[in-house]
């Protein structure tokens, strides 16, 4: 009896293992037909795995808090970054706290570097005005003529021909060389307007305030008929003292004593003086672009965000550079005249009643980025929402620059809707008033059914052909014109 149990166990337990192994092999052959069913098989489903860990992360970062975050995506190698997860994470809105290391990273500002580029403008600076110690400008007037240039008498005017022959007469009588090289290139009208062929061998002391070519700081775009001059003198820059014309240093401390005077954090930090320094130090050191209105806006705002006038000069080279808006700022302003065009034709397209309603009243869509391009909004938004475009701008570039002013204007839809008249209109973008928090502009301005997609490449290329059919003098007279309406 107990082998006939044994026997009925173990028949019992082969035909459990048997039965086990037919469902465990029918398991893997079903396993196998779905795989080779959706045409991946072990390699859909890795990808399908990484995918989804991808996703994971995504969402993860994603509930994560932003310093947390941002600690984690500063800790990844860089050729290992997700170029999305960024952009993703800024949209988020930057702690105040966390802003100055986020817009460095942004934009690449880092201390050795911005000390580099201080550095070089002031010595761009130093050899522009060696130079011109070398070579008198040939522009200008109103700068006193060496004390070893002959002056002209009445006689010696009358008995030449010409201003030229009489200043050669007037030096032929003192002993001095005939000019000749640069002084022999100066025209009949400079002559007669006062500017003095250069003594040969005379050099005027550093110290002393001195004629200067338009090359160490132009002042566009407002010396549009190409004639600058004046005196250089010495000024106070980022790094150490340098050399500028007087006149630019004038328009500059004119442009400072109106940048955010009612601003408590950048007067009580000494704003004012970093403000001087860094707008000079750009002057100096760009010499094509000089200085222009509404350049002291944005050096202010970077002042007050990294602290540090090094880093906020360094920081508005790299925006300029990373945005292509130096052409904003030169003489012509063609560059801004063409994204003006862009931005008209983005409103026709994506939110086309306001672009029917401003077209009804005759309205230059000039006057609108002339003031929110050149400031990139510093002057229409405050506090928070100009943080976070701020944000999103130095992350995503030009591309966020048209988004959030598409939105804006979506935003503002209703307002400009109503108003009647082109006056109305005028008023009504002078004092603009947003009608959304920060988190809402943001949100329309990446919104698809708001502002739509707007490729970087496609952006790029509507900008290139805007700006070939664009020329310095339409721009003069349309901003010119606009000048007159405000």
């Amino acid at each position: 009896g107990v082998r006939h149990n044994s026997h009925l166990c173990a028949a019992s337990s082969a035909v459990q293992v048997r039965g086990e192994a037919h469902a465990a092999a029918a398991t893997a052959a079903a396993g196998s037909a779905a795989a080779a069913a959706t045409g991946g098989g072990g390699q859909a489903q890795a990808g399908g795995r990484g995918a989804g860990r991808a996703a994971a992360q995504a969402n993860a970062a994603n509930e994560m808090p932003f310093p947390e975050a941002w600690k984690a995506f500063c800790a990844t190698n860089p050729r290992l970054r997700d170029p999305k997860a960024l952009p993703a994470l800024v949209r988020r809105g930057v702690p105040q706290e966390l802003r100055s290391d986020v817009w460095a990273h942004c934009l690449g500002v880092e201390p050795a570097a911005a000390a580099a580029a201080a550095a070089e403008a002031l010595g761009v600076a130093a050899a522009a005005a060696e130079a011109s110690e070398d070579t008198p400008s040939r522009f200008g007037s109103g700068i006193s003529r060496p004390s070893s240039t002959p002056e002209v008498t009445p006689e010696q005017a009358s008995r030449s021909g010409s201003p030229r022959e009489a200043a050669n007469e007037a030096a032929a009588e003192e002993g001095v060389p005939k000019p000749s090289g640069r002084a022999a290139e100066l025209t009949e009208a400079e002559l007669a307007a006062g500017v003095p062929p250069p003594a040969p061998g005379t050099r005027a002391p550093p110290e002393e305030l001195r004629e200067t070519p338009r090359s160490v700081a132009s002042a566009s775009p407002r010396d549009s008929d190409g004639t600058v001059g004046g005196r250089l003198e010495e000024v106070t820059m980022v790094g150490g003292p340098g050399y500028l014309l007087h006149r630019i240093n004038e328009l500059i401390e004119a442009d400072v004593l109106r940048t955010f005077p009612n601003v408590a954090a950048f007067q009580e930090a000494d704003g004012p003086n970093s403000l001087r320094r860094v707008l000079r130090t750009i002057a100096a050191g760009d010499q094509e672009l000089g200085y222009c209105q509404s350049m002291n806006f944005i050096a202010a705002n970077f002042i007050m965000v990294l602290g540090d006038d090094a880093a906020a000069h360094f920081a508005v080279r790299r925006l300029l550079r990373k945005l292509d808006t130096r052409c904003w700022y030169t003489d012509g302003m063609q560059q801004l005249r063409a994204d003006t065009h862009v931005l008209e034709e983005l409103m026709r397209e994506r939110v086309p009643s306001v672009y029917a309603a401003l077209r009804a009243h005759r309205f230059d869509f000039l006057f609108v980025s002339s003031k929110w391009f050149m400031c990139l909004f510093v002057t229409t938004l405050s506090g928070e929402a100009l943080m976070r475009v701020w944000d999103v701008m130095l992350c995503d570039g030009i591309e966020a620059v048209f988004r959030v002013a598409l939105a804006m204007l979506a935003l503002g839809t209703r307002a400009i809707l109503a108003a009647q008249t082109h006056d109305d209109l005028v008023f009504l973008f002078q004092d603009w008033q947003l009608p959304a928090t920060a988190e809402e502009l943001i949100a329309a301005a990446y919104d698809p059914k708001t502002v739509g997609p707007i490729s970087r490449a496609e952006l790029a290329q509507r900008r290139r052909h805007a700006a070939s059919q664009v020329n310095k003098v339409d721009t003069r007279d349309a901003m010119f014109r606009n000048k007159c309406a405000r």
